[in-house]
């Protein structure tokens, strides 16, 4: 989808590597990306990260739906091509780990009264893991923020956690990152009390998302 962050695999993408946090350019470390779309227009998109064997990258904005060719040139001037369908959207949600832990926060209130956010990770043994969400006691209600990309253009987006449904608040862009959304959803339900690990399903305009999971206390 239009303004989703894409990543590409392959060999001799480029001879080096680089990267950047925010405000990706169109231009970096010398390698360039060109998406041309279903009507012929041809944009260069944003590079969050080149390397030889991979490339991530947002499809431009404005780019139609339809069949896309995406040319990767890199320092040399060497190119190369691939074919891409560009749908109005395309949902998928961060995880955090081979797992599928999610890439989200906690934000519990208590008592009407927002508290700081929480992680849903820990780091044991050097390996992220899910840190358990305690739900409290019924004065408090526990939401999630979530994040990912190819949702922002999506008229219904619903979710599910551990099977049941979660109103979801907020779905769009999120601040300061191109590219990346955020989907705000609860509050998760009391009866996921005591369900361990439990699966986040997402779908946007009907097309589901990748699963992705939480740990319930």
């Amino acid at each position: 989808a239009a303004e989703s962050i894409i990543s590409v695999y392959g060999i001799d993408l480029a001879t080096g590597t680089a990267w950047v946090a925010t405000s990706p350019p169109v231009s970096l470390d010398g390698n360039t990306v060109t998406v041309t779309d279903s009507a012929g227009v041809a944009r260069q998109a944003p590079l969050y990260y080149v390397g030889p064997s991979q490339i991530n990258f947002v499809i431009p904005t404005g780019t139609a739906t339809g069949t896309a060719t995406v040319k990767i040139q890199n320092q040399n001037g060497t190119t190369q091509s691939a074919v891409i369908q560009i749908g109005k959207v395309s949902p998928g949600i961060f995880p955090l780990n081979g797992s599928g832990l999610v890439a989200s926060w906690v934000l519990p209130v208590i008592s009407g009264t927002q508290q700081p956010l929480q992680p849903v990770w820990q780091v044991v043994a050097g390996s992220l893991v899910p840190l358990p969400i305690s739900l409290g006691p019924s004065t408090e209600q526990i939401y999630l923020e979530m994040y990912g990309t190819g949702i922002r253009n999506a008229k219904n987006v619903t979710v599910t956690v551990g099977g049941l449904s979660v109103p979801v608040l907020y779905s769009g862009a999120a601040p300061g990152y191109a590219g990346e959304d955020q989907v705000n959803i609860g509050p998760l339900p009391p009866a996921l009390a005591g369900q361990g690990n439990v699966n986040i399903i997402l779908a946007a305009d009907g097309q589901q998302a990748n699963i992705v999971t939480v740990t319930i206390q």
